[in-house]
């Protein structure tokens, strides 16, 4: 039964394993949402004040 499920639905998984792949690759790219939250978090830290101690 879940062999006969998955030969009649493959192109429709295909298609969809496919569509992911090129969501999570633009994410990742220049001026995608995961690469700009990333930038954006480091550009925080960088602005953080991190005390410092004198010996």
């Amino acid at each position: 039964m879940i062999r006969e499920l998955m030969e009649l639905k493959k192109d429709e998984f295909l298609q969809k394993a496919e569509d992911m792949g090129k969501s999570a690759k633009a994410s990742v790219s220049e001026g995608g949402s995961s690469l700009s939250d990333l930038n954006r978090l480091i550009e925080d830290i960088k602005l953080m004040k991190i005390p410092t101690t004198r010996n």
